[in-house]
């Protein structure tokens, strides 16, 4: 390295200052999912029942798979005993730990090739990093996945750069593979890994020679590799597990996993949420300029190039393995980048200001985005903090396990992983992310969560209480709107439902205390919306004042408030207020609206006006109805029977655009009226009399029941409360 390329030691603190809070800013993030806790559950099976197989069908009462092998109970006990020794605060030191080790490893390998001054270098971490941030450095077995590939990719670097022409170094690999066998099934990439090194070791020594190892080394290599391979069957279930491993590698159950998001591709919306496209394609960028370098100084190296190619593909084949390509590509390139050609590995001094502009607009561009997104509108687990992400039932899980012990609990895959670690060994669950014991029906439960066939399940099930997630959005209004179950409790995660035949204690509570603050929008709009189907005014008004002081100024937020306020208007019988703050605005599509409050206010707006002769103002307000309901038989009667009598006395009735004549309106109601319960039967014999001329007199409306007159007060509190705010 020529002191041309140096770099000044204050920007080399500053590219590492920024290095650690790029760090902070993807990994501040609440416990991403609920894996943690049914691993950390079979770490405590381990732990009190002295066995390092588990016995899946010991949580659930449903019925689970045992042929299945799930070899991570070294990675289980470990996590188990971290939260124990310090609850989620030390879990989230060890997430920090795998980042950090992943940097340190990195510039140890610069630092040994005196690249630790190229701003490449930095540039490659800091893509790796975030490459790898979706789902390497997480709380579940899977960071033992990503520390292993940093301990591959790494103790290889060091064969390569040992100065021993005889390295024993390479018998360190089995030793890493058995410890990572027994902690994450990705072992299995970490074998492809161990397999691609050595053919690319051997393809160097035919085809490249500058890049060959010596003699020696190549065969303690060699002999390395074999005893990896042998330590995938040193574990509880020898050689089945690394059989298993191979058959699930072939992706026999593909198609259902993709109903699990982080089983989709890099390029799902799920992906380009995350940004991985971006990534995708700074990683090949930094590919083409090194293998152009490498080939001009014909210093290829075949490990680099096998070893890219295939965590490439993987990379794009699946979210969860986006971390084994971040890694190497990270350390392949750097090693690679210290037999590029002059320009790359010692830049000029004005090159070397480029090189510097990359890490500076990577991590700027990277941690800027990822901090606003965390920060202003986050989704499901990726706000900018600790504690739970909102797959994890914490409150319900409690009001299940303090109120509903005694009774058969369904529940939804995701919210089953804190069930069973919230409520094990007192109650048993239906389904948790475990995925493996129930693949034989996991199918039929998946289709009747999105709505198909769901009567079905539910009866086959015979629960008592279900705990179902918001994120189920299908499954939580199918329960809303059956007549065989209520609501008992909701948080900001889930709902309980419990069986309208059975007794169940009343709590003299529904809504959570969770539900104040609630940080995710969507969420909070998807939950405010469930509390105003099961009238809920009141837990329905502590979202929205949560909402307001999260997102202030927000669209949605404000649409909500206009809705909720609209609603409480109209329980008060003031029709005109409420349809005024439920209509649709003159500019943009409302985020949340409601279509039924404001057509039931234009009808009685429609009667009123009727009835005190304000003839014009009832023909706008019956069209109103129309406009907002185009299928409402009441709506059609109304407009149509005062149409015709309006018309019959001479005067011009104004239609505004998209409302039929008031012939169609009337024919309409004929075709439709006997389709409908509750729909008088004389009102269909003046429809067909206005509709033949035949007319006798002011035809009267069809009007709606009222809201409740001793609920009224009750109203008018509310309303005044919610003016109250500021």
């Amino acid at each position: 390295m020529t002191s041309e390329s140096k770099l000044p030691s204050g920007i080399l603190w500053g590219l590492l200052s920024l290095c650690v809070l790029y760090i902070a800013v993807l990994c501040t993030s609440p416990i991403k999912d609920g894996d943690i806790w049914w691993q950390m559950a079979y770490g405590k099976f381990a732990v009190d029942n002295a066995t390092l197989i588990a016995d899946h069908g010991a949580f659930t009462w449903t019925a689970t798979e045992g042929g299945i092998i799930y070899c991570c109970w070294l990675a289980q006990i470990l996590l188990y005993s971290l939260h124990s020794l310090g609850g989620t605060a030390l879990l989230f030191v060890f997430k920090y730990f795998s980042a950090l080790l992943f940097l340190a490893a990195l510039l140890d390998i610069a630092k040994r090739e005196g690249l630790l001054s190229n701003p490449l270098v930095w540039a490659l971490w800091l893509t790796g990093m975030a490459m790898a941030n979706h789902s390497g450095p997480v709380l579940k077995p899977e960071i033992f996945s990503f520390i292993g590939m940093i301990a591959l990719n790494y103790l290889w670097y060091r064969v390569r750069l040992s100065p021993n022409k005889n390295s024993k170094l390479p018998y360190l690999f089995p030793l890493i593979v058995l410890i990572w066998a027994n902690s994450h099934g990705g072992v299995i990439f970490g074998a492809i890994f161990i397999c691609l090194m050595w053919l690319g070791e051997v393809m160097n020594s035919l085809f490249s020679l500058s890049q060959r190892l010596p003699t020696g080394t190549l065969r303690h290599l060699f002999i390395g590799s074999i005893l990896s391979a042998a330590a995938l069957f040193i574990n509880p279930y020898g050689a089945d597990y690394p059989r298993q491993l191979a058959e699930t590698l072939l992706g026999s159950s593909l198609e259902e996993l993709k109903t699990i998001s982080d089983y989709q591709t890099a390029f799902s919306s799920q992906g380009k949420l995350l940004h991985l496209p971006e990534f995708f394609f700074l990683g090949v960028s930094f590919l083409i300029v090194l293998l152009i370098s490498v080939f001009r100084s014909r210093s290829i190296n075949w490990v680099f190039v096998l070893t890219n190619l295939f965590f490439g593909l993987l990379y794009c084949y699946m979210l969860r393995t986006t971390y084994f390509w971040g890694v190497t590509l990270a350390f392949t390139s750097v090693y690679t980048l210290s037999f590029a050609s002059v320009p790359l590995k010692a830049p000029t001094r004005k090159l070397r200001l480029v090189y510097l502009a990359a890490p500076l607009l990577i991590s700027t561009f990277v941690s800027i985005t990822i901090l606003y997104e965390k920060t202003s509108q986050p989704v499901l687990n990726r706000w900018f903090g600790y504690g739970m992400s909102m797959t994890n039932p914490v409150e319900e899980a409690h009001y299940i396990r303090d109120n509903l012990s005694a009774f058969k609990l369904g529940n939804d895959y995701d919210s089953g992983a804190y069930l069973l670690w919230s409520l094990y060994p007192g109650q048993k669950h239906m389904i948790d992310p475990r995925y493996f014991p129930f693949k034989t029906w996991y199918a039929e439960y998946y289709n009747a969560l999105k709505g198909q066939d769901t009567q079905q399940f539910v009866n086959k099930m015979n629960c008592d209480v279900w705990c179902i997630g918001f994120l189920h959005r299908e499954a939580v209004d199918w329960f809303q709107k059956s007549p065989d179950w209520k609501p008992l409790f909701y948080g900001a995660r889930a709902v309980v439902f419990g069986r309208r035949d059975l007794y169940f204690e009343d709590t003299g509570r529904l809504g959570g205390a969770e539900l104040d603050d609630i940080r995710i929008l969507g969420r909070a709009l998807h939950v405010l919306t469930f509390a105003i189907n099961i009238n809920d005014w009141e837990t329905a008004t502590r979202i929205y004042r949560g909402a307001k002081k999260n997102f202030p100024d927000n669209i949605a937020v404000n649409d909500a408030g206009r809705v909720l306020e609209g609603i409480f208007a109209y329980n008060t019988r003031d029709y005109e207020q409420a349809a005024s703050l439920l209509r649709k605005p003159d500019e943009g599509e409302p985020v949340l609206r409601s279509d039924g409050i404001l057509l039931n206010s234009y009808l009685h707006l429609t009667a009123r006006k009727w009835g005190e002769n304000k003839d014009d103002e009832a023909f706008a307000y019956a069209q109103a109805a129309i406009l907002t309901a185009k299928t409402d038989l009441i709506a059609h009667f109304n407009y149509g029977v005062m149409g015709a009598y309006l018309t019959s006395s001479g005067k011009q009735v104004q239609i505004a655009e998209g409302v039929p004549s008031w012939q169609e309106s009337l024919q309409f109601f004929l075709n439709n009226f006997q389709k409908v319960n509750n729909v008088p039967g004389q009102t269909a014999e003046v429809a067909r009399n206005m509709l033949s001329s035949a007319i006798k007199g002011r035809p009267p409306m069809m009007e709606l029941g009222k809201p409740a007159e001793d609920k009224i007060e009750f109203y008018r509190e509310l309303l005044s409360d919610f003016r109250s705010e500021p």
